[in-house]
């Protein structure tokens, strides 16, 4: 058989993978029919590692001979005849008729699943249930799942929820190691890029180069590429600056978020959900930590710049920046009180 670009591809990514032992048992153990559980729930923020575990997973798929469909909900209609018209596709078939018979034994992998948010109650109530109960589905997003996934007592016998988080140093360490980055400098960029795997990632592309930075501001279109995953699919201008200011201030809060994108403040603030948004959206290998001072200033001036960048072809939100302070300053002392005459 005439080897494809993709099998080299898929060679490629699996000498590199790094981590996710959990989530690959779960898969694992499903697929070999060591566990009950037929749906997997994979979330975690944007540059986290969704892509490259799926992505895993479909090579582990094939190996033991399923077939796998990995459909991009970022390319799907979110109705339920999008959908089934896009498995349909992905399995090469005629775009009518039954689908889920059409996937006994399969695996069905969902990437970008919150894109599909308008439909997650049919695929729970309807799509899903009709499948073969060999099948195998993998839902992966930025959002947790819908509390019913986790509270219907049947899908909590068949669903496990997974939350991706950060490499530790070990894991950090190791994806730099693959991707051919000296030791002398790895200890360094784990510090630096703190974990995010996409950062860790993108610093190892450039260290490779011979560029080792000592700051991510010395490398701003790092800086870009990161904001660009975090903002990706903002549903507006008000809510890309709105982001971007989360992205970049030591506190938000709502009243924040007025004074730079005005009356579209309760939509943003809604999308954020608390001001914690900092913590929970934007890699942490952007989050200024306290007492980072002159640097913490250096990192937040890159991701200001790259906001235009992180939206190719919208044109630069109109609203105000966020001031450089958002923490009032304490009271200058005044004159000491004069002591009583003895």
């Amino acid at each position: 058989m005439t080897t494809q670009l993709g099998d080299l591809l898929d060679e490629a990514r699996r000498r590199t993978f790094v981590g996710r032992r959990r989530e690959l048992a779960s898969f694992d153990d499903a697929l070999e029919g060591r566990s009950s559980r037929r749906v997997l729930l994979v979330h975690g923020p944007g540059g986290i590692g969704k892509t490259t575990l799926l992505l895993e997973l479909r090579t582990r798929g094939r190996d033991v001979g399923r077939a796998v469909v990995l459909l991009d909900a970022r390319e799907i209609d979110p109705s339920p005849e999008g959908f089934e018209h896009a498995v349909l596709a992905a399995l090469g078939e005629p775009p009518s008729g039954p689908v889920a018979g059409r996937l006994a034994g399969a695996v069905l992998l969902v990437d970008g699943y919150e894109q599909l948010g308008p439909i997650d109650g049919w695929l729970r109530q309807a799509f899903l249930p009709a499948l073969p109960a060999d099948a195998l589905v993998v839902l992966a997003g930025r959002d947790a799942p819908a509390s019913p996934w986790r509270t219907d007592p049947g899908w909590r016998s068949l669903v496990a929820v997974r939350r991706l988080d950060h490499f530790d140093e070990a894991e950090s360490d190791e994806l730099l190691a693959l991707a051919g980055v000296a030791p002398p400098v790895r200890a360094h960029l784990v510090r630096l890029g703190r974990g995010h795997p996409l950062a860790m990632a993108l610093l190892a592309d450039v260290a490779v180069t011979g560029t080792v930075p000592d700051s991510l501001a010395e490398v701003p279109d790092l800086v870009s590429a990161l904001l660009e995953t975090l903002l990706r699919g903002a549903p507006s201008d008000a809510h890309m600056s709105g982001l971007a200011a989360c992205a970049t201030a030591w506190l938000t809060t709502e009243d924040l978020l007025r004074k730079v994108v005005g009356a579209d403040a309760p939509a943003v603030w809604g999308l954020a959900g608390t001001a914690a948004v900092h913590r929970q959206r934007a890699p942490r290998a952007l989050a200024p930590r306290p007492g980072q001072g002159r640097a913490g200033r250096r990192v937040r001036a890159p991701l200001a710049g790259a906001v235009p960048v992180a939206a190719p072809g919208r044109p630069r939100p109109r609203g105000r920046r966020p001031a450089r302070r958002h923490r009032p300053r304490p009271p200058a002392p005044g004159p000491a009180p004069a002591l009583p005459a003895p």
